[in-house]
């Protein structure tokens, strides 16, 4: 049983070997993306050794839900609120630095590549949403940058590094059908100044 407690998730049921063409409803994939607002059963996670990764920290979760999606017969997904989250200010994981949050969040990315094609979600279709997500982890690669205490020197080099580095800079320069805040972000990553865009984010 997998439950969630954001009320927009529609109620529906992914079943092994059936298409599950609800995993693109708004939300969906984020909701995916967390394990406190899950119920496992205990035989999935003891038949099958399913266990957290301790060397990993941040993308965790989707992970190891990644490993749930494929190894489960049925998956549920409700409305019902069962628990709450606390998230104490300046004490989340959302706001440490990362050395390598990008190549985490890439293996998010991955993760989530894997839950769509287990789901049969066409080619293109998954391309689109990765393409998307795309743009949110380097625009959010930059952000965990920009918003840490190393000096400016220091920050301009770990984005150039990105800029080198990545391999999502294609795909986010074809993106299309972007809102106007999406747009915004495309274009300020596309102009390829890091200095500029440490500037910006800092200032958001």
């Amino acid at each position: 049983l997998l439950a969630s407690n954001i009320t927009t998730l529609p109620k529906c049921e992914y079943r092994r070997n059936e298409k599950f063409s609800q995993i693109q409803q708004p939300h969906m994939m984020g909701a995916i993306g967390f394990a406190w607002n899950k119920l496992y059963r205990f035989s999935l996670i003891k038949n099958n050794n399913l266990f957290f990764d301790k060397e990993v920290s941040l993308v965790e979760d989707i992970l190891f839900n990644a490993k749930a999606f494929r190894l489960a017969n049925r998956i549920s997904f409700c409305s019902i609120i069962g628990n709450h989250y606390m998230q104490r200010p300046r004490t989340s994981l959302g706001v440490k630095y990362y050395p390598d949050y990008l190549e985490l969040k890439t293996r998010a990315r991955k993760a989530q590549e894997e839950i769509l094609k287990i789901c049969q979600i066409s080619e293109s279709d998954i391309l689109t949403f990765l393409t998307k997500s795309d743009l949110h982890i380097f625009w959010n690669a930059v952000k965990n940058i920009a918003k840490s205490s190393l000096s400016e020197i220091e920050k301009r080099k770990e984005v150039k590094k990105i800029y080198l580095k990545s391999d999502i800079i294609d795909n986010i320069r074809h993106l299309k059908t972007l809102s106007l805040k999406d747009k915004f972000k495309k274009t300020l990553i596309l102009f390829g100044s890091a200095r500029l865009l440490i500037r910006i984010i800092n200032f958001i």
